[in-house]
């Protein structure tokens, strides 16, 4: 019984405990009164020395004046008496109930003396809420009253704080004594320091738009606006030596009483290392009469001799009464911004009057050159050019193109969604260590954390289409030049380039959150300076915190790539032999370089994210590993030489064990490609530095090697299944679209993640959820780049150099791929035999009409050619021509693109078709 009586003693005050609080009543309102006339007499002293030290505490004295008279109104309404039988020695319990127990820890809590347990049960549910909150009240103005003489002293003690800062500090104070709306709002929307801290989570966000949205008033007067801040707290760490690592603690607690302990293994030997990379994040909401440097000197004041403490970013409301943006005015913009909206604008404008032209004065664009390059401005032939699907005038060697470059958009858009998307917020990241990072270690999820490899199929895609392309202009002895094979590239991608930077330089403008502004200003900051490196696609050799739009590391990369495929390309087509010697010798190089570039540098594998616990050392490997040029030489040529395949060999034939290794072991061979990174991620295997360099140059070689099948697979079986699928007509628009989706989908990623107010899980629902909004976002976006940039530039492109075709060409041979049409004189003679008719060709209008051939020798193919070739008037072979309408005066002929092409009807007109049109014409009907 004494035991359960002493618990008793513990949890309730008898009369001699309410003597003592009264005791300490009257000696804190002594202390009170001590402070005030404390600050009086720093008061005066100050008043002598300077006239605004004597207003700074003046304030501040007022203050604190008005808080002690609330204080001793308080000290009376919530002095009770203590519950009566429960005094020393009382047997009113055998043991404390669990609603004992429960008012005991509330009452801890606030230091105060309420009704029992029994009584509140017999109180309406009103009641028991006023109960509530009157102690809730009495609580926090105990604390307030405790806090204040200290903050008055500490705010005396720190030179950098100004007067309207801590005037607003204590009149926040005040409110939160005074049970004022607003003051309360600003407590509830700080941080209430990371749930979760021993499994990862290191942020506790708050309440971000509460406290924006919070306005201090006094006597309807605005005194400030709630400001929201986040505060970095991290503990010291040892200076970097070298690579680290998750596995090798940074941090030794050897010689203390928690070596050896969970304390020793888990939070100074693994998690300490991530801090190198990250923060401990907790909100704040304070007054916005403060600025950062006055909030840093506070912190750095009572938390800087444990952690690295600082607070360099606040953001506050700054829109007026009537709800208008003041920050996001003209004349807050920067000049890239301004410059942005310029652009922007004035693409708007041209595709809104190519629209209208086209819309209502469709004669004009077809008869007047200014009316057709207006008319590339417009929106609806522009779209109706995306989604209109002609398969006549499809190479179908080439249609399987279209669904793996989707397919692979959709990958990396996933990849990026959970990797690029927080690899600059991973404080936003929902238990890092015991979720995160056990998320990266599955087998499963190896074609996330390891699908940066998924580009290589871009690279292939690239290089077999550019020489696929460009091969028939090589054979040609008037071929392409370097700068013009080059010029065409630059062309057609720095429009949509400029395009993607305008809108992300402007993106940050539209969003906001807890981390919006900082991070979004982080990341728009390159472009700002180093925007030129985009148009000369050479940002792939700058570091990641230095690179505009992260991802067109990619494009620069290509660009490079496609001009050293000229030389390729042109050694193909004059001499095989030296042409494939060169391109294996391109693609040893993709796989030799970066082996011993990892080798040197001591890199791992492969650059993965959330494996390295140092980021610039991730970002390091990334400059080295991943990003140049020389990591993607294999994938790429290994492209240049399929697409050099697949244009010479009409036919290719496989054994059947050659058809049975190539889909049981390539196949087998790319995944493990993709999934081998699972051995140090998940196994935790300590890999060598051999076996590290050793990947690095050979996986994306061997991961390649699948789709090489797939390629020559679908390009000689049309018919089948597997090309089917890939050619299908959903995937043609889209594929269309890709490039513009590339471009874009990184801003979307962006902006999903910084406009969350909570953590960011990494399970398998919320990668398909987030992924799946991310991609239709992406498309909308894409479609919107298009329009305004890549099919306006890709119009005007097609006009000029059409113009400068039929200037310079005269009889000039054409490539599979022209779609154009090209018209011919109605002049006619007999040929030499007197039965059949040819046409007189003019030099100013005929287009590409020399023979189309696959070899040096000349020979014909017979996917481009009839059984019997044509001559023209000089000898020379025709390619064929469909005859497709004939109006006065002019035969419209398609170009004939070789295989699958409809039957079509050569230039070589007989006499009974030239008899027909010559009566047709003179009866002045001249449709065939």
């Amino acid at each position: 019984m004494e035991v359960k009586n002493a618990k008793m003693s513990d949890e309730y005050s008898d009369g001699d405990e309410d003597t003592e609080d009264k005791e300490e009543s009257d000696n804190n309102n002594n202390d009170n009164n001590n402070t005030k006339e404390k600050s009086q007499t720093i008061e005066k002293s100050n008043a002598k020395e300077n006239v605004n030290k004597d207003n700074k505490n003046n304030k501040k004295s007022e203050i604190e004046r008005e808080g002690s008279v609330n204080n001793d109104n308080n000290d009376e309404d919530y002095e009770e008496e203590p519950p009566e039988g429960t005094g020393e020695g009382s047997d009113y319990f055998d043991e404390p109930t669990r609603e004992e127990l429960l008012k005991s820890l509330i009452q801890r809590t606030f230091s105060l003396n309420t009704i029992s347990m029994s009584d509140m049960h017999n109180k309406s549910a009103d009641q028991r809420w006023v109960e509530f909150i009157t102690e809730v009240e009495s609580g926090l103005a105990s604390l307030m009253r405790a806090i204040t003489p200290t903050a008055l002293d500490a705010f005396y003690e720190i030179p950098e704080l100004s007067a309207g800062c801590s005037n607003s500090l204590l009149r926040m104070s005040n409110g939160i004594q005074q049970t004022q709306e607003w003051a309360f709002k600003m407590l509830d929307s700080n941080g209430k320091f990371p749930t979760g801290l021993l499994s990862g989570t290191l942020s506790s966000l708050g309440a971000y738009d509460q406290c924006l949205e919070t306005v201090a008033m006094d006597d309807n007067k605005e005194l400030f606006r709630g400001q929201y801040c986040i505060l970095k707290m991290r503990p010291p760490m040892p200076q970097l030596n070298g690579r680290i690592s998750y596995h090798r603690p940074v941090i030794s607690l050897n010689g203390s009483k928690w070596a050896n302990t969970w304390i020793d293994s888990r939070i100074a030997g693994r998690y300490a290392t991530g801090f190198y990379s990250t923060y401990i994040y907790n909100a704040l909401c304070l007054p916005s009469t403060c600025s950062v440097k006055e909030l840093n000197a506070i912190t750095s004041k009572y938390i800087g001799d444990y952690f690295d403490v600082s607070l360099d970013y606040c953001d506050h409301n700054t829109t007026d009464s009537n709800g208008l943006s003041i920050i996001n005015t003209y004349r807050g913009l920067n000049v890239m911004q301004r410059i942005a909206i310029i652009i922007i604008m004035a693409s708007i404008v041209l595709v809104f009057m190519g629209s209208l032209v086209e819309m209502f004065c469709p004669d004009f664009v077809k008869l007047q050159s200014f009316g057709r390059l207006i008319a590339c401005f417009s929106i609806i032939s522009n779209t109706q050019k995306l989604f209109y699907i002609n398969r006549n005038k499809m190479d179908k060697k080439l249609t399987f193109v279209h669904g793996i470059r989707v397919l692979t958009m959709i990958w990396i858009i996933a990849i990026h969604t959970f990797t690029v998307g927080t690899l600059f917020v991973p404080m936003l990241i929902y238990r890092f260590e015991d979720e995160a990072r056990q998320f990266g270690k599955q087998l499963s999820t190896q074609f996330i954390y390891n699908g940066y490899i998924s580009v290589s199929n871009f690279f292939f895609l690239s290089g077999l289409v550019a020489t696929y392309v460009s091969i028939p202009l090589f054979n040609k002895s008037y071929g392409p030049t370097f700068f013009r094979f080059i010029s065409l590239r630059w062309f057609r991608f720095v429009p949509s380039v400029i395009g993607i930077i305008c809108f992300h330089m402007l993106w940050p403008l539209m969003g906001s959150g807890p981390v919006f502004k900082q991070v979004s200003q982080q990341l728009t900051e390159p472009c700002t300076t180093n925007w030129w490196t985009n148009i000369l696609f050479i940002n792939n050799w700058f570091l990641l915190p230095d690179m505009c739009l992260v991802h067109t590391w990619f494009l620069s990369a290509d660009m490079q790539l496609h001009m050293l495929s000229f030389f390729a390309i042109l050694a193909l087509s004059k001499a095989k032999s030296f042409g494939i010697i060169l391109c294996t010798a391109l693609i040893l190089c993709g796989i030799g370089i970066p082996s011993l570039v990892n080798y040197k540098t001591y890199g791992p594998p492969m650059p993965l994210p959330f494996n390295e616990p140092d980021l610039d050392q991730f970002y390091r490997d990334l400059n080295t590993l991943y990003h140049p040029t020389y990591n993607h030489l294999s994938t790429y040529f290994i492209g240049v030489l399929v697409g050099y395949l697949l244009f010479t060999r009409k036919e290719i034939k496989f054994s059947l064990p050659s058809r049975a290794f190539m889909w049981i072991v390539l196949p087998v061979l790319t995944l493990g490609a993709t999934f081998a990174t699972y051995l140090w991620t998940g196994l935790d295997w300590q890999y060598s530095r051999l076996t590290a360099a050793t990947y690095s140059g050979l996986h994306r070689f061997i991961y390649i090697l699948f789709y090489v099948w797939i390629a020559i697979y679908c390009s000689q079986n049309t018919k089948s299944l597997l090309n089917r699928f890939f050619s299908s007509n959903f995937f043609i628009p889209l594929s269309r679209l890709s490039f513009s989706v590339y471009l874009t989908h990184i801003l979307v990623v962006w902006y999903f993640v910084l406009e969350t107010r909570d953590m960011i899980r990494f399970t398998y629902k919320d990668f398909i959820y987030s992924t799946g909004g991310v991609i239709v976002y992406t498309f909308i976006i894409s479609f919107v780049l298009y329009l305004l940039f890549e099919s306006v530039w890709s119009n005007i492109l097609s006009l000029i150099f059409k113009k400068n075709q039929k200037k310079n060409s005269g009889n000039v041979g054409d490539t599979q791929n022209d779609q154009k049409k090209a018209d011919i004189k109605h002049n006619y003679m007999q040929s030499t035999n007197g039965k059949d008719m040819q046409l007189n060709l003019s030099a100013n209008s005929v287009r590409h009409l020399a023979q189309f051939t696959n070899g040096s020798n000349g020979s014909q193919s017979s996917d481009n050619w009839k059984e019997k070739a044509v001559k023209d008037i000089n000898g020379n072979s025709l390619h064929e021509y469909k005859v497709d309408s004939i109006p006065r005066g002019t035969v419209f002929v398609d170009v004939d693109e070789g295989v699958g092409a409809l039957h079509s009807t050569n230039t070589h007109i007989n006499h009974s078709f030239i008899s027909r049109y010559h009566s047709d014409n003179n009866n002045n009907n001249t449709k065939l």
